[in-house]
């Protein structure tokens, strides 16, 4: 017959309590973030998202044709995420493709500002709803240091875990100084392009504003080539 304290110390080996609030390793999930802006516009395809759950693992997923992406989700479909708080960030492709491909047609593009965005680029997430509970951040510019933190657990039963994810639209980039060079013309249609997507971002932007009179530096810096 075993000895009672040797068959208790196997059991503690392999039989060890979890502080609380911390979730246990059965309890793993799969997470589907849906992406969408305040105006409900989900947010373009093919933005890469990195997500980490309370653990500190880290579950890639890339946003679908409705701005969802699915995180955690292993062979056969089993779940991978351990449940408790997760976080995420929109990540900017190395490797960008030369022309944006979205639904979300914004008047302000490379052609006419000179800078060429990333899909994942402007988007400032704001608000996280898992299930009924809805967390906000009280300083989104700083969501790379402290970022929204947001329960992730089973739903109605089931290891999926919906969560909405809402965003700023991206701001509008405002270069005065390239304005200065255009005729009369050129920066009317250009402000009406402005105040056309203002309108479309709900009549809300932020703008990024370069001032009118800050010198090009054609021959302080050698940043242009002279022609």
């Amino acid at each position: 017959m075993p000895n009672l304290q040797q068959t208790y110390k196997q059991f503690k080996q392999h039989h060890t309590s979890e502080p609380t609030n911390s979730g246990t390793d059965g309890c793993k999930n799969i997470v589907r973030l849906h992406h969408k802006d305040t105006l409900g516009r989900p947010l373009p395809s093919g933005i890469e998202v990195k997500l980490y759950d309370s653990t500190g693992k880290v579950f890639m997923g890339i946003t679908d044709s409705s701005g969802m992406s699915i995180h955690g989700r292993g062979i056969n479909g089993s779940a991978e995420i351990r449940c408790g708080e997760v976080f995420w960030f929109l990540c900017r492709k190395q490797q960008r493709e030369t022309q944006i491909k979205s639904d979300i047609h914004r008047e302000l593009a490379e052609a006419n500002e000179n800078f060429v965005f990333d899909k994942s680029d402007g988007y400032v997430l704001i608000k996280a709803e898992e299930d009924g509970t809805v967390v906000t951040h009280d300083n989104p510019q700083f969501q790379a240091s402290h970022p929204l933190k947001i329960g992730a657990y089973w739903q109605k039963g089931s290891p999926i875990c919906n969560i909405n994810a809402t965003y700023l639209p991206p701001p509008i980039l405002l270069n005065l100084r390239f304005l200065q060079n255009q005729t009369a013309e050129d920066r009317y249609q250009q402000i009406e392009k402005i105040k056309h997507q203002i309108h479309l971002d709900g009549d809300v932007a932020t703008l990024f504003i370069h001032g009118y009179n800050v010198p090009l530096t054609r021959d302080a810096i050698p940043c242009m080539k002279k022609p």
